[in-house]
């Protein structure tokens, strides 16, 4: 599984920019159905930036964080897709 660690480290590579910025379209489509899609896909640009940006700069404190929030990341990765469930995939 990957780890809290692995996970930043991937969003601070160039990969993720795409990834998240598909996934924050998506999310913006269904909490703003309103939303044009061109508006929607700059916004996702750069809200995907602004994740790449964050997750360099605590790139250099990762090594420090505390046991207890890796045995945290499980949960936070378990309400998180269960978020996506109710906001993406069951409105489908």
């Amino acid at each position: 599984m990957l780890g809290i660690v692995e996970f930043c480290e991937w969003l601070a590579g160039a990969a993720a920019l795409g990834v998240v910025a598909s996934y924050v379209t998506q999310l913006l489509k269904a909490l703003v159905p309103s939303i044009k899609d061109k508006s929607a896909v700059i916004a996702s640009v750069c809200i995907a930036a602004l994740v790449n940006v964050a997750a360099n700069l605590v790139k250099p404190y990762l090594g420090g964080l505390p046991p207890e929030v890796a045995q945290m990341w499980p949960v936070i990765v378990w309400a998180v897709s269960q978020l996506w469930y109710a906001l993406i995939i069951q409105k489908q």
